[in-house]
């Protein structure tokens, strides 16, 4: 069984591979402590990259005693920082910190070798979400001056591409070109930089987002997201697969961001959930759905047990924005006052620039940070247009309808209440409308409705489909091969119409849809 799963994992079948090693662990009991040791730690990496969180963890663990028991100190450090490495992908960071030390301790009198440079490498990597460009930098520079030292070119790319991401969130103009040039190179290492290859991808994507530049989203997600899949490199496809649902809500395509948000959600990955929980949340509060508030307070608490300014950032100001949206302005400064703080320490300029924005929605006035630049920068500085065209260059018209939106510019606003009309974003639309009466604008169109005769549940195109097929009594693998979709994606889908319709079964969801006149009475 540990031949079959070393040729899985050779050939890119990683869920194969951990579920052979998983088979060879159960009959293991009779094996040397050091073997199975061995197996645990080769069970923890196949779970790890095909996201089997909970199974990685306990292996780790596991792997940990073993060695532990043994008194190897080295293979004790390479089992701490594989507890790090799976924990840190879980969002307990405290532990995933406190190992990562420990495994740098361990090393501490021992001959230098590859292990100090990739447990060097990893805390510099959780320093990256953490946006402390200083303790990365340190670590990661220790990391490439180690492993250049013994030979191993792995670690030297993978720091470097961490210190790509660290510059990128920091929008430095070099950050971008760190991370090709990274990407180059781990392609370059073959099947050794496989995960590499994946893990550049999100990092470039997370640079794309600073840089606000949706087209450099996409030039990472969507090849990342088919070279990740075709190798089961689940762990980072999942985060390019959620970052697809942001680029889709930004572009304004509210439902193909819909639709990938649940198909993020078919698998418990803790951070890729997190990231669609986020997108999630300003979808419902920009359509006016109800409930953007459950997404947000379960993402809140995986971003504040990170304690990422990656996360707490995205989280703090999407609350803000439902916030605005949902009418309660006053209570922007205290949702945001945490991480506001945080990133002002830590001198993330676009999260400083993108909460000072709103918080002065809510009433407080920050001062601008002299490097931050972006449209956020613009809006603060009241150059309306600018921020407008900033937005509308990186491809995001909600924002820069709301942009044009504070001109006061009665034609403006007029052009702003079309778009975001035609957007479908109610509350937004709203409150332009407001502003235009409050200046005796009368006679304004009143855009869509909340929701359809047909279409009651708010069920995006694709579920809409579904219904159709369901209620002509095709079964999940007929509606797929009709749809030309895997029969799992009708399950999810068909679980998801039940939810919204408020029923229990098949049969109830066909009587809705033939009641609502969605589909025909046969």
């Amino acid at each position: 069984m540990p031949a079959a799963a070393a040729r899985a994992s050779k050939v890119g079948a990683h869920r194969e591979a951990a579920a052979q090693y998983a088979r060879a662990l159960r009959f293991a009991d009779g094996l040397p402590l050091a073997e199975r040791a061995e197996l645990l730690g080769r069970h923890t990496d196949e779970c790890y990259v095909t996201t089997q969180d909970e199974a990685a963890l306990a292996s780790s663990r596991e792997a940990l005693d073993a060695w532990r028991q043994l008194g190897v100190p080295l293979m004790e450090a390479a089992a701490l920082a594989n507890v790090a490495r799976v924990a840190l992908n879980m969002g307990r960071t405290e532990e995933a910190i406190r190992a990562a030390h420990e495994a740098a301790s361990g090393l501490e009198g021992l001959p230098p070798g590859p292990h100090f440079g990739r447990v060097y490498d990893l805390i510099g990597g959780a320093n990256l979400l953490f946006e402390d460009r200083a303790e990365t930098e340190r670590w990661s520079r220790r990391a490439i001056d180690i492993a250049e030292a013994v030979g191993d070119r792995y670690t030297v790319v993978s720091a470097l591409s961490i210190l790509g991401g660290a510059n990128a969130l920091q929008r430095l103009p070099s950050g971008i070109g760190e991370l090709e040039r990274s990407l180059a190179m781990a392609e370059g290492l073959g099947e050794d930089g496989e995960d590499l290859v994946g893990r550049t991808h999100v990092l470039l994507a997370m640079g794309g987002s600073r840089a606000r530049s949706l087209d450099l989203m996409e030039r990472s997600v969507e090849p990342g997201l088919a070279y990740c899949e075709e190798r089961d490199l689940a762990v980072w496809g999942r985060i390019l697969l959620a970052t697809r649902s942001w680029v889709a809500l930004e572009r304004g395509d509210w439902d193909r961001a819909a639709e990938t948000v649940e198909l993020v959600f078919m698998e418990d990955c803790t951070l890729s959930c997190l990231q669609a929980r986020i997108v999630l949340a300003l979808l419902r509060a920009r359509r006016g759905d109800p409930d953007p508030w459950t997404p947000l307070a379960e993402a809140r608490e995986v971003a504040e047990r990170t304690g990422q300014l990656w996360w707490t950032g995205q989280v703090a100001t999407a609350e803000a924005e439902a916030l605005w949206l949902a009418g309660r302005p006053e209570a922007i400064a205290d949702a945001t006052a945490d991480t506001f703080e945080l990133a002002v320490r830590l001198g993330s300029p676009w999260v400083v620039t993108e909460l000072a924005w709103w918080r002065r929605q809510g009433g407080v006035r920050e001062t601008v940070p002299a490097e931050a630049g972006g449209p956020f920068e613009l809006q603060l500085r009241g150059d309306w247009s600018a921020a407008a065209a900033a937005w509308r260059d990186a491809g995001c018209p909600y924002e820069a309808a709301l942009a044009l939106a504070e001109s006061g510019d009665e034609a403006a606003l007029r052009t702003t209440l079309e778009e975001l009309q035609q957007l479908g974003a109610r509350p937004a639309s709203a409150i332009v409308a407001r502003r235009l009466r409050e200046r005796g604008v009368r006679g304004l169109p009143r855009g869509l409705r909340p929701a359809t005769k047909a279409n009651p549940a708010n069920l995006t195109p694709r579920e809409l489909e579904v219904l159709v097929l369901v209620a002509q009594g095709l079964r999940n693998a007929d509606v797929a091969r009709r749809l030309v979709l895997s029969e799992r994606t009708v399950a999810h889908h068909v679980s998801s119409i039940l939810r919204k319709l408020g029923v229990r079964s098949r049969a109830e969801a066909t009587a809705e849809a033939i009641r609502r006149g969605v589909a025909d009475e046969t």
